[in-house]
This record gives C-alpha cells, sequence and structure tokens, in this order.
C-alpha cells in the first residue's frame, strides 16, 4: 500500500508544525494553545453531520459532538467506526461528510477520489496520538532501540539488525525472563495503528508471521497486562496500571525518550478528510462543527480525549484549507 498525502503541503505544514510543539506542552500549566481563538457563534446550528472512519478517532468524534452540541440541541450527529479502511469508501459514497483516517492516506485512495471528483480530497490534522511500545509491568527492559523493536516485531529486519530477537535475552533481559520467548501481540491488517506502526517501525518492512492479532488496542493492553512475556504498541490513552510504556533509546549515549517527553519518536497525526472543491462552501453544519474543531474549545477536547492538541498555526492552515480564513 503506498502512503501519500493529498493536499500534501497542507497536511506535511500541519503535521511539522503540530509535532514540534503540541508534544512539548504537554505536562505544562497551559497544554493548549492560547493563540487559539475561541469558538462563538451568533446563533444556533442545526443539520446533520456524518463521521465515518478510524475506531482510533470515534471517540474524539464523539467528544467533540456531545461538546458542539450543548450549545447546538438541534445538530444531529452519525458516527460510524468501521476503521480507517472504510473512511475513503464512505467519502466516496456520500455516506460521511468527515472521514476519520489514522494512517497516512494511500495513492490508490487519492487515485479513486481524484477519478470520481475530479479534485484532491482535503487532508487535515486536528489532533496527534502518541503511541507506546508496552510490556508487562514486571518486565525488567529499561528502554528499546528502533533496530531492537524492528527485530521483535517484524520478519524483514530493515533496521539493521542481524536475526530476529524471539526471546528476551536477544534484547538484553537478565534473569528469568531472559530465554522466555517474545508474544508479540498487534492488531489487525487494516488498522490505522497497524500500518502506522508498520511505517514507523518496521520501515515498512513485513510483520513476523506469529502476531497475534487484537480487535483494538485495548485488547491488545489487556493480553499484555496478563502475559509477563508479551509485548505490544498502542495509543497512550489505553496504558494501565499493568503495564508499563517502554522509553525508546534513539541514540547511544543520549538518554531514552519517555513518551510525553519532547521528541519522543512515536506521534502519529490523526486526520480528517473531507470532500471540498476549491471555491465551495461547507454545508452550515458541517463549516461550524469543523470550526469548533480547530478552536481553543474543540482543542481542550483533544487533550479530554487523551490526545494532543494542535496549536494555532495548523489550526489556522487547516481552516483555510476550506476556505474559512476567520475562526469566528
Amino acid at each position: 500500500m503506498r502512503m501519500l498525502g493529498a493536499k500534501l503541503l497542507m497536511a506535511a505544514a500541519v503535521l511539522m508544525t503540530a509535532s514540534r510543539t503540541s508534544v512539548a506542552q504537554q505536562g505544562t500549566e497551559q497544554p493548549v494553545d492560547p493563540a487559539l481563538p475561541l469558538y462563538t457563534q451568533s446563533e444556533a446550528v442545526t443539520g446533520k453531520v456524518t463521521v465515518a472512519g478510524s475506531m482510533t478517532m470515534a471517540q474524539q468524534a464523539s467528544i467533540w459532538a456531545d461538546s458542539f452540541k450543548k450549545n447546538n440541541p438541534g445538530t444531529e450527529f452519525q458516527l460510524v467506526a468501521q476503521g480507517s479502511v472504510n473512511a475513503i469508501p464512505a467519502l466516496l459514497n456520500g455516506q460521511a461528510d468527515f472521514a476519520l483516517l489514522s494512517r497516512p492516506i494511500t495513492a490508490e485512495e487519492v487515485k479513486a477520489f481524484q477519478d470520481k471528483f475530479g479534485y484532491l480530497p482535503t487532508v487535515v490534522v486536528p489532533a496527534l496520538e502518541q503511541v507506546a511500545v508496552y510490556v508487562h509491568k514486571d518486565n525488567p527492559i529499561e528502554s528499546l532501540t528502533p533496530s531492537q523493536l524492528d527485530a521483535i516485531f517484524s520478519k524483514t529486519l530493515r533496521r539493521g539488525a542481524e536475526k530476529q530477537a524471539k526471546t528476551w535475552g536477544d534484547v538484553g533481559v537478565k534473569g528469568p525472563l531472559a530465554g522466555q520467548p517474545i508474544i508479540v501481540q498487534g492488531r489487525r491488517d487494516a488498522t490505522g495503528l497497524q500500518v502506522y506502526f508498520q511505517l514507523a517501525v518496521l520501515a515498512g518492512g513485513e510483520y513476523r508471521d506469529d502476531l497475534v492479532e487484537n480487535q483494538s488496542g485495548l485488547d491488545a493492553i489487556k493480553s499484555v497486562a496478563t502475559t509477563p512475556n508479551a509485548i505490544c504498541f498502542s495509543g497512550s490513552t489505553f496504558q494501565t496500571p499493568d503495564v508499563k510504556a517502554v522509553p525508546i533509546l534513539l541514540q547511544e549515549g543520549v538518554p531514552a525518550l519517555g513518551i510525553n517527553q519532547p521528541g519522543y519518536p512515536l506521534i502519529r497525526p490523526l486526520q480528517i478528510i473531507l470532500n471540498h472543491k476549491q471555491g465551495t462552501q461547507l454545508g452550515t453544519a458541517q463549516r461550524e462543527f469543523f470550526k469548533y474543531i480547530f478552536s481553543r474549545q474543540g482543542q481542550h477536547d483533544v487533550i479530554i480525549g487523551g490526545h494532543v492538541p494542535v496549536t494555532a498555526v495548523p489550526a489556522q492552515a487547516a481552516l483555510e484549507a476550506v476556505g474559512l480564513h476567520t475562526l469566528n
């Protein structure tokens, strides 16, 4: 599957700006960029908004919808969470106003959209998700390098490992766990998280054949919590007391980076894809909901959802991508 950005410069600008600035804000007294404008409206909005796609983003979309409906009770939301694989088809078939995608859009998806409508889909990033590698809380592992992660999860070894890591001793663990096999938990092939981890950590390589597929990130976490020699990757929102997130060691002699630390490398963009032709306007309900998402209140909802908010610059870029030059 070839990955491609649609409205490439827009998506790249949003992602780079958000990933450089928003993560560094975590843990501060003001995690939402104060430069984001407040959302205001002159009168209540009515209408129906349909949202479909990523299961990871479904909860976040529900939080946005619930907040928006408090001031707009006449607005109806329909949310269909069937995975990122269904996001673009729902947009193509007119079944969604907003497609939720938690992996890069593919070249095939962009082509299908352009073939049908004659222009590119609009891709914006309203939030980011920190992805962690989890092990059992009693696992003594202190850090893992990208090469070691590749050796654990893949069979193609594109990051320089000489062999697969089949036991915990292969990645430096001492003691009773050293001789235990590494039980690798993952997701299903079509999920955005599975694709993201494959691109970011396996360098596009193939997962090992004995990877155990899980329906959700929470299911993978539960498996690791009850299996001392297991490992998985999942969003940071799913962490429980029975597992621990392993810091990532990017360079020898430099401290490993734990989740929430500036520079932590496993952060994926959560995207909204729209069918918007340049020069046209979104429907009233769709336009106001979109404006709310990229407001200060909408980005506060991102934190409530356990994700990383974007800052004012990418938020403004997202608004301009659909012809909204000011928020209010």
